[in-house]
């Protein structure tokens, strides 16, 4: 029986994360990757195969503009941000520091907030985390869609994880960025390395944040990392494409 629940957990996230990749693909206009999933569809459903050759399907982007009034006036202005101090569950000061909104101006904090909200309208549940962009030499906030990263839900909590894997492209290579409670390491295929830089520690697997893991998680509607997102965005965006 486990082995039968496992396998149908693993279908059942693999299912998930190729609807994720199909919305992204539109949210993001990727022309080419569009119409090959348009024709996988339509393939003798109407179209045959010498027939898709000669089709040119055209891409309207609705996704987009439903995005845009979904959100339209939400940080229209820039929001003041305080840094609130706290003593257990009673907070004690709320200030305004300009130290705070420095730092926040540098890691492009208030741009990835707006990004992750709208990115949020279509497919309900977006990251964010902090990385180090190594042509500014500066942290910034990386917004990650859901397609990108496959969870462990936490027992005690559907709404929260204690693991994470997260896509990366590096040098044209797929690889996963692996992040627990505990440690933080890459995986190629099936093999577990230590993140550059780290090979040498004496714990190079090891969270240098832990328990901590530096991954946000936005949500609108309550529900848990596996359910799938909202079918409607992506149908009513194919049905624009098919017209």
């Amino acid at each position: 029986m486990n082995i039968t629940y496992t396998q149908r957990m693993a279908r059942s996230e693999a299912d998930r994360q190729r609807l994720h990749y199909e919305i992204a693909c539109f949210y993001y206009n990727d022309y080419e990757e569009i119409c090959k999933i348009l024709e996988k569809e339509t393939k003798n459903n109407p179209y045959s195969e010498d027939t898709l050759k000669t089709i040119r399907f055209r891409h309207i982007d609705m996704m987009r503009k439903v995005v845009k009034k979904l959100t339209a006036g939400v940080y229209h202005q820039r929001p003041i941000r305080k840094l609130v101090i706290s003593e257990g569950t009673e907070t004690t000061e709320e200030v305004v520091d300009e130290g705070l909104e420095e730092v926040l101006e540098q890691a492009n904090f208030h741009a990835a907030v707006k990004e992750a909200y709208e990115a949020a309208q279509v497919f309900n549940t977006v990251f964010a985390m902090p990385v180090f962009d190594e042509q500014k030499k500066t942290m910034k906030i990386d917004v990650i869609l859901p397609n990108e990263v496959s969870v462990q839900e936490r027992k005690a909590d559907y709404l929260d994880f204690d693991a994470i894997k997260i896509k990366k492209c590096i040098g044209g290579e797929v690889i996963q960025s692996v992040w627990t409670e505990e440690e933080h390491y890459r995986k190629e295929g099936d093999s577990i390395k230590a993140i550059p830089g780290n090979e040498e520690k004496k714990e190079p697997l090891k969270n240098p944040f832990a328990p901590v893991i530096p991954v946000s998680v936005l949500r609108l509607a309550r529900v848990g990392f596996l359910r799938r997102t909202k079918f409607e965005s992506l149908h009513g965006q194919k049905r624009a494409n098919y017209q």
